[in-house]
């Protein structure tokens, strides 16, 4: 994945140096790609369908992070405490899938991103629950640490939230 995005800042950079002979086409037709794609993101951030396509390693456009964690509650209840914790962390909830143990949250565009989509899965193994965490970008290479903040903070509400 890392050396699709090295190919990306290298065409970026090929890019620049055509820009900068005089040709306006190519940026014409890379800001217009990059408006498609920027809008094309902005629409389907709410669909928890379109997972597959902003955590795959191929999608260079989204930077993602994931993290398992496992707690010791049954999944019926995860899924609830989860649901909570969400909402004490800031995050705004886009949709739910207790069937299947889905949860689709997004973040706040802000001066590091655009906004991530913070999905959750969970699993039931043994009376525990294995929860999978995965923020995901929307349209930058690159989140500041942004996605890795998303899990410290919703982890963080979670333990505070089992302290009685």
């Amino acid at each position: 994945m890392k050396t699709l995005k090295n190919v990306l800042v290298i065409g970026i950079l090929f890019a620049l140096v055509i820009l900068s002979s005089g040709n306006m086409i190519v940026l014409f037709i890379l800001a217009t790609f990059n408006v498609i794609l920027l809008s094309f993101n902005l629409l389907a951030r709410k669909s928890i369908a379109l997972k597959p396509y902003f955590l795959s390693p191929y999608n260079v456009f989204s930077a993602k992070y994931s993290k398992e964690f496992k707690v010791d509650i049954p999944a019926h209840l995860a899924f609830d405490k989860i649901l909570e914790v969400i909402a004490e962390s800031g995050f705004k909830l886009i949709t739910q899938d207790k069937e299947q143990l889905q949860i689709l949250a997004v973040s706040s565009m802000g001066f590091k991103s655009w906004g991530e989509n913070i999905y959750f899965s969970l699993k039931e193994v043994n009376g525990s629950t294995v929860v999978q965490f995965n923020s995901a970008a929307l349209f930058q290479i690159y989140t500041w640490g942004k996605n890795e903040d998303n899990y410290s903070l919703f982890f963080k509400k979670l333990e505070e939230s089992f302290i009685i």
